[in-house]
């Protein structure tokens, strides 16, 4: 007797109410360098949300844009870009191992974030600046 097996794999996606698959936008990566300092990224804050809660970390600046992480209050974030109400943020990294994302030196030129932190968008209005 054969037997026969299928398998079946299932993606499912969170999208906000009222939006569709058809509205979420491609990835816009965060740019580090270009500053006139010689930093990747200009300044240092903490995410400030109510506690027990998250905040959506995006992978452009807008609510059609997926989410790709979840960020918590106290969270430290370097700030590198800015637009419309957004942030584009590198998320420092916590646990064992160096917390430096490796921006310091990202050069004259803006270009798209590729070092060991995670990376994306948040609104402004969670964010409390430390510095920059």
């Amino acid at each position: 007797m054969k037997h026969a097996c299928a398998v079946a794999i299932v993606v499912c996606a969170c999208l906000p109410r009222g939006i569709d698959a058809a509205q979420v936008r491609p990835a816009i990566p965060v740019m580090v360098g270009g500053q006139e300092a010689s930093e990747g990224c200009t300044g240092t804050a903490t995410i400030s949300i109510r506690s027990g809660t998250t905040l959506n970390l995006r992978a452009g600046p807008g609510l059609t844009h997926p989410v790709i992480a979840r960020l918590s209050d106290g969270q430290r974030v370097s700030i590198c870009q800015r637009r419309d109400g957004w942030v584009g943020v590198l998320v420092f990294r916590t646990g064992p191992g160096p917390s430096d994302c490796q921006v310091s030196d990202a050069g004259p030129k803006p270009t798209p974030y590729a070092g060991p932190c995670v990376s994306g968008w948040i609104t402004a209005k969670y964010v409390r600046i430390l510095a920059g």
